[in-house]
């Protein structure tokens, strides 16, 4: 029963996260990662997933330093736990990069992003939506980078990609146009 309440919580917290509350959404993973590691131990992916999503509420608040030390420690637990090759590894490093961008850690943040890349191409295919927000998010660092050509060629395959899947009115490919 302790497992599907934990699941509720989070799933509320990512519904309450893609609504804008990242403030209760953080509550919510917090309250997760109070029960979690007492019931599965503390290398648990249970306690990873919920380490990643605090990761993600942190960011949207600001709280850079915050959000990288849980998503370093989500990142260290599905390793682990999971393999280096496992398309939640891509997620959670992808996820990083983002932290790293914030911070102005550009370098940090391209790294992130090439591992990302390699992995869920790996398993999804030069074709697939997650590869094509990954290159997306490389581009754009690359873009601030002043490593334009690469930065071209990365947007390019990630806007391509993101059309296909998402059609040519989507936000994000309206993002991608932007970069």
């Amino acid at each position: 029963i302790v497992a599907r309440e934990i699941h509720y919580v989070c799933s509320l917290g990512v519904a309450l996260q893609s609504a804008g509350d990242a403030q209760s959404a953080r509550q919510l993973y917090e309250r997760a990662l109070a029960i979690d590691p007492r019931v599965f131990g503390p290398a648990h992916p249970n306690v990873a997933r919920d380490l990643a999503n605090l990761s993600e509420s942190l960011r949207a608040l600001g709280d850079y330093p915050a959000a990288k030390a849980a998503g370093e420690r989500a990142l260290q637990i599905f390793k682990a736990a999971l393999g280096l090759t496992h398309p939640v590894v891509g997620t959670v490093l992808n996820n990083l990069g983002h932290i790293f961008q914030m911070q102005g850690d550009l370098a940090a943040a391209k790294e992130a992003f090439d591992r990302a890349l390699i992995i869920l191409q790996r398993r999804y295919g030069q074709d697939h939506l997650n590869v094509a927000l990954v290159l997306g998010n490389l581009g754009a660092v690359m873009l601030m980078q002043g490593k334009l050509m690469a930065a071209r060629v990365s947007l390019d395959q990630a806007l391509r990609v993101a059309e296909a899947h998402l059609g040519s009115y989507h936000p994000t490919v309206s993002v991608m146009l932007n970069n």
